[in-house]
C-alpha cells in the first residue's frame, strides 16, 4: 500500500483510508488474541500427584493460575447443540480441541 502511495499510484486520501481500515483489523485481532502460557505454568501439577496438585489450586482460589494451565493445554472447548432428550445432559456434544504440546 506504501508502495502504491510513493509511486503516486494512489492518492493520500485514499492511502489514509485503506491505512486505517488495516490498523482497526490489526486492533481487532489483537483484541482477540490470547497470550499462551509456557511449560513453567505446570511446575508442580505433573506426575503422580497431579490430582491433589491441582486441588490445592482450587481450595487457595488460585483461578488466575488454573486458568493459565487450561489456556496451555486446550486450544478451544466446542458445545455443539444438543441432541439429547430433554433434561438430559448430552456430553457427547463436547469437543475438546487440545494445544499441540
Amino acid at each position: 500500500m506504501k508502495e502504491m502511495w510513493n509511486a503516486r499510484e494512489i492518492p493520500t486520501r485514499e492511502y489514509r483510508e485503506m491505512r486505517r481500515t488495516v490498523e482497526e483489523r490489526i486492533k481487532k485481532v489483537q483484541r482477540k488474541t490470547v497470550v499462551r502460557p509456557t511449560a513453567e505454568v505446570l511446575a508442580g501439577l505433573t506426575g503422580p500427584q497431579a490430582r491433589a496438585a491441582w486441588e490445592a489450586l482450587a481450595e487457595a482460589k488460585e483461578n488466575d493460575r488454573m486458568n493459565a494451565v487450561l489456556r496451555f493445554l486446550f486450544a478451544a472447548v466446542v458445545i455443539d447443540e444438543s441432541r439429547a432428550p430433554r433434561g438430559k445432559f448430552d456430553y457427547g456434544r463436547i469437543h475438546i480441541d487440545q494445544n499441540p504440546l
